[in-house]
């Protein structure tokens, strides 16, 4: 009976904990699994947990199954009313999906708008005759087939908006240039502060597999301009997604991306 108390009332704190991590879920399920000796101890050898429709700094996620095991926490803290504080990494084990409607609606999240954007410049850096877009207003993303006899069956489809001055005063430079740079001997341009910016579209597609457990490989890789730039075809580009995240699969299909493997959650 003991232990049955217990284990409600860090099944109850870990909840609050988790859901205070985020700024919406729809249903979260946690089972702890552990002996009264060691949950008394702090020690928790394995948590199951299961939510929906969770909503983490404005990325929306639609399923997360994930155990972790090895946990230790400071229990006793806990108890006496302080919040939960982790002692040592846990690794975590399970799967994450995404829908195409999750990926559409985070790109309002600066953290993802930010790092599609900074993906963008590295991807052109060495086009040094194309005036790389620094701000850019992404609306639409898909997961769509490309080629049913090809190998990666389906892409990533990215169209963002960037606005460019479409008057300049320049010798030697015209509006449908705006996205050449220009060479050193040319005059600076002037912006006419009484025309508007002209906005432009760029699109980022590609396929998406696996080059390590935590490195993701883009390829084919495209970029698509709305004017004269046109479509620039890139080599392949991989993601380093960092030593704490181990994917042991990868599965982007129509309108869904769920990745299964390991994660670690340092204290």
């Amino acid at each position: 009976m003991k232990q049955e108390i217990l284990s409600k009332l860090l099944s109850k704190a870990l909840q609050l904990w988790l859901r205070s991590q985020v700024s919406h879920v729809n249903t979260l399920e946690l089972t702890i699994h552990c002996t009264n000796q060691q949950l008394l101890s702090g020690e928790i050898p394995q948590i199951d947990l299961l939510a929906s429709q969770v909503l983490y700094q404005d990325l929306h996620l639609s399923k997360i199954n994930l155990k972790g095991k090895n946990i230790k926490i400071n229990l006793q803290q806990i108890f006496q009313g302080k919040p939960i504080k982790l002692l040592e990494p846990i690794p975590l084990n399970g799967s994450l999906t995404l829908t195409a409607s999750d990926l559409q609606a985070s790109l309002t999240a600066p953290l993802l708008a930010t790092a599609l954007t900074d993906l963008l410049q590295t991807l052109l850096k060495n086009h040094q005759d194309i005036q790389i877009p620094q701000q850019i207003h992404w609306q639409q993303v898909a997961i769509l087939p490309r080629n049913a006899e090809a190998i990666e069956t389906n892409y990533l489809k990215l169209v963002g908006s960037y606005s460019v001055a479409n008057s300049w005063q320049s010798s030697s430079k015209s509006a449908p240039e705006a996205l050449i740079a220009p060479s050193p001997s040319v005059i600076n341009p002037v912006i006419d502060p009484d025309v508007a910016p002209e906005i432009k579209m760029v699109s980022l597609e590609t396929g998406l597999t696996l080059a390590q457990p935590h490195q993701l490989c883009l390829t084919p890789l495209s970029i698509n301009f709305s004017d004269e730039i046109g479509t620039i075809a890139l080599e392949s580009f991989i993601l380093d997604l960092g030593e704490d995240v181990a994917i042991q699969e990868l599965l982007l299909t129509e309108g869904k991306l769920t990745c299964h493997g390991k994660l670690t959650v340092q204290p």
